[in-house]
């Protein structure tokens, strides 16, 4: 009798220890990520065989994660905080200073929906030679701007703290172009009347007074901004104004390329949060893409 107690503590004790060592040799970020409902309820342990648990993959708003080892994968985090800015900017501006040194030394990754973002068609018909006509020195800001207007077929949701839920919807973008600094200013619209024209027009004027500019001279389209109320408040202003030939677009080249690249980087900013938020993004929040796109390329050095 003794001798089978024996056997069996024994054995008991011999299973406790494998027990043990079971435990000690589990990873120890697999013991760290086991929740308390997974233990061993009989003795207190973990379970032998931890589950294993996804890739984690840090929050690109989690200072911890920015602060990688790998200037790669520091680089791409960047790029996401910063709303897909170009890798050639961020390593220029990490080179002065800007951002971590460590930067500078990093090959620029592959961001996917950059890539999808920006595709566009293949042009099918060759262009003509680049334009030799020079424009006037532009010596100072506000002395020269361009405007042009964006219209979206995607209705664009607008946001409201109060009251009851309004049925208008963001259809237009109106936007103001420096030609001393290449600044961007865009002003969301309802609808492309004269009075809403008018009044994004208002709103430029207002912004550029904040810094101490005042608006000398418009360089536009035909179309709305040839309407009597626009070119009458350009008059009562003081200021000048000057359209494009007529189907001749490439006329206002700066502003119409201001409107792809905001156009390409509010795409990359909706594929990104689609990929890691799906269920709480729609297509109705362009308008904000748009202005977020607008500010990161204001506050970001040109070079």
């Amino acid at each position: 009798g003794e001798s089978e107690d024996d056997g069996d503590g024994d054995t008991a004790q011999d299973g406790h220890h494998q027990h043990h060592a079971a435990v000690n040799e589990t990873p120890a970020y697999e013991i760290a990520l086991v929740s308390p409902d997974q233990t061993d309820h009989q003795d207190g342990h973990l379970p032998l065989h931890a589950p294993e648990l996804p890739p984690h993959i840090p929050d690109v708003d989690d200072d911890a994660a920015i602060a990688v080892q790998d200037p790669q994968a520091d680089l791409l985090q960047w790029h996401y905080r910063l709303n897909h800015t170009p890798f050639s900017k961020l390593i220029a501006m990490s080179k002065q200073g800007i951002l971590p040194a460590n930067l500078a030394r990093a090959h620029p990754p592959t961001c996917s929906s950059c890539l999808y973002g920006a595709m566009t068609r293949r042009p099918w018909r060759t262009k003509s030679s680049p334009s030799s006509i020079e424009l006037s020195p532009i010596q100072a800001p506000a002395q020269c701007i361009s405007v042009d207007q964006l219209v979206s077929k995607q209705t664009g949701f607008l946001a409201q703290l109060k009251g009851r839920l309004t049925t208008q919807r963001y259809r237009v973008v109106t936007l103001f172009i420096d030609h001393f600094s290449r600044l961007k200013y865009a002003y969301l619209q309802t609808d492309s009347t004269s009075s809403e024209t008018l009044r994004a027009k208002k709103a430029f004027e207002a912004f550029a007074l904040l810094y101490g500019h005042t608006v000398k001279h418009y360089h536009c389209d035909n179309g709305r901004f040839a309407d009597n109320a626009w070119l009458n408040d350009v008059e009562i202003s003081h200021q000048t104004i000057s359209f494009c030939g007529v189907n001749a677009h490439h006329q206002n080249g700066i502003a119409e390329k201001a409107i792809r690249d905001l156009q390409e980087q509010s795409r990359k900013i909706l594929l990104h949060a689609q990929t890691r938020w799906p269920e709480a993004m729609h297509l109705s929040l362009w308008p904000y893409a748009l202005r977020t796109a607008c500010y990161v390329s204001t506050v970001i050095p040109a070079q």
